[in-house]
């Protein structure tokens, strides 16, 4: 029943088709590197008979999926949005950053990592430029540009907190910490917050992926 009104709700395109045989490769890839399974293996031990039927079983998940994000989106207000807008969409934001990599799990050597990090802030402290430190530490840390990054950009939260909260041309006065190690964050602009209008989709697309958090049961509902 769910084949026959999805699929004419939501007709075969070559971009599903691209989506779900990248899924099948992703399977494929994982079931060998974990378990040592080849392609055949792991499709007999799943259930089954060909990779035909693999491929239909993804699809009809794929199908699923976007119908129940437009059932969501049915049910988001404007209000909804208009306060997403207001609470969480900032202008992009250009940092670079230096990180001290956390090398070992043990606790003592994470400090070591840590007071290196506070280290380096206090020569920030005492006058030295970005660039004079990360030159200084070069051989015992990782410099990156970042660049521009939204509000919405795969980073860590507490990366993206602790740049939020920095004024322009300003670093972290205590190293933040992520799963990378530990950063010391140096703000360098920040671009105007878009027009609602500009971000309507992707603050849709938030919210749907927060509504799924939310409520685990919804693609039974829809």
């Amino acid at each position: 029943i769910d084949n026959k009104i999805l699929e004419e709700k939501y007709p075969e395109t070559d971009e599903m088709n691209t989506e779900l045989n990248d899924q099948a490769e992703n399977y494929y890839n994982m079931y060998n590197q974990y378990y040592g399974y080849s392609k055949e293996e792991f499709l007999t031990k799943s259930g089954f008979g060909s990779e035909r039927a693999f491929i239909e079983y993804l699809r009809l998940q794929y199908r699923r999926t976007q119908y129940t994000d437009d059932y969501i989106k049915e049910q988001i207000t404007d209000k909804e949005i208009e306060k997403y807008y207001e609470d969480k969409v900032y202008g992009d934001i250009n940092t670079k950053h230096i990180l001290v990599k956390v090398s070992s799990s043990a606790t003592d050597e994470e400090k070591k990592e840590a007071d290196l990090a506070k280290e380096i802030i206090t020569k920030l402290n005492e006058g030295k430029s970005f660039d004079e430190v990360k030159d200084e530490y070069k051989d015992k840390i990782t410099y990156e540009e970042l660049g521009y990054k939204a509000y919405n950009a795969s980073l860590e939260s507490a990366y993206m907190e602790a740049m939020q909260k920095l004024e322009n041309n300003s670093y972290t006065k205590e190293p933040v910490q992520t799963s990378y190690g530990y950063h010391v964050i140096y703000r360098i602009d920040q671009k105007e917050k878009p027009a609602p209008k500009d971000v309507k989709e992707e603050i849709i697309t938030s919210l749907v992926s927060e509504h799924k958090s939310k409520d685990t049961s919804v693609q039974y509902k829809a």
